[in-house]
């Protein structure tokens, strides 16, 4: 899977090429001797990339904002899914999934992407945004602004697909999930962890017992949509406001 992802990066032609090849050289951790015998291999071919390996690990550009951020873009990557999709459909889903991956052993450095998937549609999910840090992004909203923008924008006004015969069909587009790991999900939705002493899925109250985590019943109410956009349940379930309400 995180083969997957990196490879859905370095294949993006939107990027420098020099960027690709530092996401190829951090992931790997390859040697800089390694390095630039592969630069020089790629010099002697014609392509414009660096001599040193050195400054392939201090590429600037591939991330934007505080350069560890870069949004590949949700439009582009549905057009690129649509173009092939030989049932012509004139509406879709689609699920987004977030989770680290490391770097590489050695490393705390990790990738925090945002993958978009087509349901029903064949071939692997591409990347909409990217983040490289040592932590998660501190700013979850400016982290997931450009996705939602997008989002919203298609949801609203729809998706214009060429045919390949000059004509264009508009999809209509629809964000059915977003899917992540337990703590990736606390961060985005700004929720108290399970741990916490309260239930992501209802409102139970545990009670802790000689270091264990007692449920008190088995029968309470669900947390729903409309309390998550409420924040009823402040501040027992919610830390703060989820980006993710603007959808």
């Amino acid at each position: 899977m995180r083969t997957n992802i990196i490879f859905s990066i370095i294949t993006n032609n939107n990027l420098p090429l020099t960027a690709r090849i530092a996401v190829i050289v951090l992931y790997f951790n390859l040697l800089n001797k390694v390095t630039n015998l592969i630069l020089a291999l790629l010099i002697s071919l014609g392509l414009d990339v660096p001599k040193d390996a050195r400054a392939i690990r201090k590429t600037p550009g591939f991330f934007i904002a505080d350069k560890n951020f870069h949004h590949f873009g949700l439009v582009k990557g549905l057009l690129r899914k649509l173009k092939r999709d030989r049932k012509k459909r004139k509406k879709i889903q689609i699920q987004i999934s977030i989770d680290g991956i490391p770097l590489h052993d050695n490393r705390r450095k990790s990738f925090l992407p945002i993958l978009c998937r087509v349901i029903g549609s064949p071939g692997k999910p591409f990347v909409v945004s990217a983040f490289c840090g040592t932590w998660k992004p501190n700013d979850r909203k400016k982290y997931l602004k450009t996705f939602i923008e997008e989002m919203i924008k298609i949801e609203r006004d729809g998706l214009m697909v060429p045919n390949g015969n000059g004509s264009f069909r508009k999809v209509k587009v629809e964000f059915v999930a977003c899917i992540c790991n337990a703590v990736a999900g606390q961060y985005l939705k700004r929720i108290i962890a399970h741990n916490g002493h309260c239930c992501e899925r209802c409102t139970i109250r545990d009670k802790n017992k000689k270091h264990m985590m007692l449920l008190r019943s088995v029968k309470c109410d669900e947390r729903t949509n409309e309390s998550c956009r409420s924040q009823t349940q402040t501040p027992r379930h919610h830390a703060g406001v989820s980006p993710f309400t603007e959808l």
